[in-house]
């Protein structure tokens, strides 16, 4: 009877401690997935979207000093320092923005000089090869403010609405032509008179400068890119930009519609192939709908649906359309001048009006053989 009794005693207390070590076990089980797949990733992306987060963890609740107990504490300093990791990348993430972001600001602010001075000398210059020139090196400064304002649309930064009044689209459409490398190829198709809110003007020149730029890129360089507008029956107008170039196969479209829907910093991974990422934060800061259609060799088709609450004619509360003035000087083919929204610049001068188009009308060099074509550059 004693040994039986012993037997029963040592079977219980066997069977307690089992039942205390599984219960350990389930719990830490079940913490570390929950921190694993819900709130870690919680942590981070609050952390990502720029809000301020507690460092501090709770605790898996196994209050032990055996070995479970120990493992539970081991978890614990572990997602501690996943989340203080999180933290300080964000904070050094940060801090990179704001540096890129001054230093672009001061950037811009040397090139709005350099366009305001330019401006001055193709005033008074008279001699037509000259004159040439200081075009050609205004259209190289136009490129390197909207490379500028690029930059700091990926790191976030605001840009000011300095426009109040309605913008005729075509006015938009020709200064996206003004702003690209192989201006003289791209062809802006008249249309009926459209009218958008002057907030939204810079960026939608923006846009398109961008999908210019790569319908030119891609595309053999004895062919035009061909923009047109659309109004539609409820308000909205569509703008087309269309190539004749090597298309991009369905792999690619997604790709490249990612690109388009990226909405992080992290997401731009690839610093040679921007210009989707830039269309694509644009587009979403105005509710702007951008499409990529291709067929396999020939060519490719963007589609920007402008809303209809950004078509001035949409907007009863609208200010008076204000007239954009053309640009003083000698060339015949001057482009409307037309001043897209300016990034808020730490200390004052005005930017300066848009390029004019070189009276000479020569091409810039393109290879004939465009290669593959990648989903955005």
């Amino acid at each position: 009877m004693a040994l039986l009794a012993v037997l029963l005693l040592a079977g219980s207390i066997g069977f307690a401690i089992g039942r205390y070590l599984l219960r350990s076990l389930t719990v830490l089980r079940s913490t570390a997935l929950d921190v694993a797949e819900h709130r870690l990733p919680a942590a981070v992306s609050s952390i990502r979207e720029g809000e301020k987060a507690d460092t501090a963890v709770s605790a898996v609740p196994v209050h032990t000093t055996e070995e479970f107990g120990q493992l539970a504490r081991a978890f614990d300093a572990v997602h501690g320092q996943a989340v203080r990791l999180a933290s300080e990348q964000a904070a050094l993430r940060g801090d990179l923005r704001d540096t890129l972001v001054n230093l672009s600001r001061r950037s811009q602010t040397l090139v709005d000089r350099l366009l305001r001075l330019m401006e001055q000398l193709e005033r008074h210059e008279e001699d037509p090869d000259q004159l040439g020139h200081l075009f050609q090196m205004d259209h190289l400064a136009t490129r390197m403010r909207r490379n500028n304002e690029n930059l700091m649309v990926l790191c976030g930064s605001t840009l000011v609405r300095t426009h109040g009044h309605r913008v005729p689209l075509e006015d938009v459409l020709r200064a996206a032509v003004s702003e690209i490398e192989h201006y003289q190829r791209a062809e802006v198709q008249p249309s009926a008179s459209v009218e958008v809110t002057g907030y939204v003007a810079g960026d939608l020149a923006r846009i398109i400068a961008e999908l210019l730029d790569n319908a030119t890129a891609f595309s053999p360089p004895e062919t035009q890119v061909v923009v047109s507008t659309t109004p539609r029956r409820d308000g909205s107008a569509l703008i087309e930009v269309r190539d004749q170039g090597i298309g991009m196969s369905g792999a690619d479209l997604a790709k490249a519609h990612r690109r388009l829907e990226a909405t992080t910093s992290e997401e731009a991974s690839s610093s040679r192939q921007m210009g989707l990422f830039v269309v694509g934060r644009l587009a979403n800061r105005h509710g702007i709908s951008v499409n990529l259609s291709s067929d396999w060799g020939a060519g490719l088709l963007a589609g920007v649906l402008v809303p209809a609450n950004l078509v001035a004619g949409n907007r009863p509360d609208e200010a008076p359309r204000g007239s954009l003035p053309r640009r003083s000087g000698p060339s015949p083919t001057a482009a409307k001048a037309f001043e897209p929204a300016r990034p808020r610049q730490e200390s004052g001068p005005a930017t300066a009006p848009a390029v004019r188009e070189s009276p000479n009308g020569a091409r810039p060099a393109v290879s004939a053989d465009s290669g593959t074509r990648t989903p955005g550059r």
